[in-house]
């Protein structure tokens, strides 16, 4: 079985991130079970950091991912306590912006671009030390996976995660 967070620690983990941001995107990555991705121009637009202002519909409760590879994109459910943290993100660091400007962007060094998969896996590794424990973008989407298992089954797992084969999900 892949590593997985534990719910306890994506709880602790949340609650001690140094910024609204991280807060939402550990929110979002908990609670959608989506890939991390990047918004380069070397490795593209894709993931939870492919995502475009536009992207976030808080009046249908849903996100736009696009997915890695050849296909398209993939609207995903989110849960009701995502959004206000994503507002105070908004209201507190990130400031209002054009539909189409990147949802996520850094603070310090490079301030205002699109941030990287770089910048936050490193945020990540410092914030996860921090907490005591040792735990990757990636390993949310695994959680999220075992617990739609358990619960709804494959084919549910499947369609949530993207997956264009059930083998995959498997």
């Amino acid at each position: 079985m892949p590593r997985r967070v534990e719910p306890e620690v994506a709880v602790r983990l949340i609650a001690a991130a140094s910024s609204e941001r991280d807060r939402a995107l550990l929110t979002l990555l908990w609670r959608t079970g989506q890939r991390i991705g990047d918004f380069s121009e070397v490795y593209g637009e894709h993931g939870v950091l492919g995502m475009r202002l536009r992207d976030l519909d808080r009046a249908s409760g849903s996100v736009v991912v696009r997915l890695k590879g050849a296909r398209d994109e993939h609207r995903v459910p989110v849960s009701d306590d995502f959004w206000p943290v994503f507002a105070r993100y908004l209201r507190m660091e990130r400031g209002l912006g054009a539909p189409e400007d990147p949802a996520w962007v850094m603070f310090r060094r490079g301030r205002g671009r699109p941030l990287t998969y770089a910048a936050f896996e490193t945020a990540l590794r410092t914030l996860s030390s921090r907490v005591g424990v040792h735990v990757t973008a990636h390993m949310f989407r695994h959680a999220l996976a075992q617990a739609i298992v358990d619960v709804a089954g494959l084919k549910v797992a499947q369609e949530m995660l993207g997956h264009a084969h059930v083998s995959t999900t498997a």
